[in-house]
């Protein structure tokens, strides 16, 4: 599963190489300046390929080919499309404003969605409440309202372990 985190933080690494080479500094040298400093600590092995790559003589998409799936094929394509027009720092800046959108879109749909299940939960707190007044048996309270939840719960963590692109947590395909 991508965050909104995670898009912002490769829109950032697209937008500083894209400022570091329409400023005039050199590809290798613009790639080990975000090596030494990334918006992104994940991106720094990944970052050290690339510089070896290019420091041996490979062309930038040949570099990103050696990488391996570091970057969506989609940027891939693009920053090899970029390479081959002269046209680089546009792309780049073009994918930071592309991931930029796509987290932005992504942080609002969480926002937008978090009221609902706010309400949700709320009600579901709420209803059985004037019973734990009367009664005061917190037992009952939480059975009534663990036994709406939990299904719930268990329900979307099934989903999104599915989901996950984490060998750990997505269930093993059987034979």
């Amino acid at each position: 599963m991508v965050t909104p985190g995670q898009l912002h933080r490769r829109a950032e690494l697209y937008h500083q190489l894209s400022q570091l080479l329409a400023a005039g500094i050199g590809l290798p040298q613009a790639l080990e300046s975000l090596h030494r400093n990334p918006p992104d600590r994940s991106a720094r092995p990944s970052l050290a390929r690339l510089n070896a790559s290019l420091a041996a003589g490979a062309t930038f998409s040949e570099a990103l080919a050696g990488v391996g799936s570091w970057l969506p094929s989609f940027d891939t394509a693009l920053l090899h499309a970029g390479e081959q027009s002269g046209r680089l720092p546009a792309c780049l800046k073009m994918l930071s404003e592309y991931y930029d959108e796509r987290s932005r879109l992504m942080r609002q749909a969480i926002s937008d969605l978090a009221y609902p299940v706010f309400l949700f939960h709320f009600a579901i707190l709420i209803m059985p409440f004037p019973q734990l007044f009367l009664s005061h048996n917190v037992l009952a309270y939480a059975a009534k309202t663990g036994g709406v939840l939990l299904p719930i719960y268990v329900h979307s963590a099934a989903r999104l372990a599915r989901a996950s692109p984490c060998p750990v947590c997505r269930p093993r395909s059987r034979p």
